[in-house]
């Protein structure tokens, strides 16, 4: 088993990776945690019940032509500079518009938590109802969330050596036709999508796996789970696949 594809409590999952350590692990071949904005460095863990490979991960919003999706970095060098600087940009990004929206609407909060999303916010807030207050600043919230270039993603991930994977590119793309996903991945100039994923539906592994093998890309594997638990993949795969040698060669 493979994913690619893990949030913790370092972004908006529920997942403890300091706990995850412990965990039982046997099944996984490879494994990568992609918090927003905040880089997993597997030397900085010890996960004594798994013999999987695990690979530096993280995942990082951005836009490409105004529409926002998510790039996902994996196997990069997690102290490169390049890539430190666009993690902390977007994250900064983030923290400043929290508190400009909040200060315009006379909310006082003495500190923001290192990595925040708005559930973290919702804690600290007490007294605000939480659902109604972000559906009506949710467009300025994505405005200044979702304002990074996908080309300056892109950079810092491949300069930190690393492999750029488009995320669940059939969220993003929903209302666009086949032939206008394909132009939109086509243009990212990316080798590596993520096809298997518990946010795609049947049709859409389909239609990605189309243009995977049009183009001769490659495949990523990632539940994308916000859950306390790793999900398993409720689609089949073939390791052995064409369109999988990038994860066969993460193993060699």
């Amino acid at each position: 088993m493979i994913d690619l594809h893990i949030h913790t409590t370092f972004s908006d999952g529920k997942l403890d990776l300091i706990d995850s350590q412990k965990c039982e692990l046997a099944e996984y071949k490879i494994l990568s945690f992609t918090d927003h904005e905040y880089i997993f460095d597997p030397d900085e863990y010890e996960f004594i019940n798994s013999k999987a490979r695990f690979v530096s991960g993280v995942e990082i919003c951005c836009n490409i032509d105004g529409i926002y999706i998510e790039l996902l970095g994996y196997n990069f060098n997690a102290k490169h500079p390049q890539i430190q600087e666009i993690v902390s940009s977007a994250r900064n990004l983030r923290i400043n518009v929290y508190k400009d929206i909040l200060q315009k609407n006379k909310i006082n909060i003495e500190k923001i938590p290192q990595n925040p999303f708005r559930k973290d916010i919702n804690i600290i807030c007490k007294n605000i109802d939480k659902v109604s207050f972000w559906e009506k600043h949710n467009a300025e919230y994505k405005n200044v969330c979702y304002s990074i270039d996908y080309r300056d993603v892109i950079n810092g991930i491949q300069k930190a050596g690393g492999t750029v994977v488009l995320a669940h590119p059939m969220e993003s793309f929903k209302d666009k036709h086949e032939k206008d996903v394909e132009n939109l991945i086509k243009k990212m100039e990316i080798n590596t999508i993520e096809m298997i994923t518990l946010k795609h539906n049947i049709n859409d592994v389909v239609l990605i796996g189309r243009i995977i093998d049009k183009y001769n890309l490659q495949a990523s594997i990632g539940s994308d789970t916000h859950t306390i638990d790793i999900l398993p993949q409720i689609y089949k795969y073939n390791i052995l696949d064409r369109k999988f040698q990038w994860l066969n060669d993460l193993l060699k």
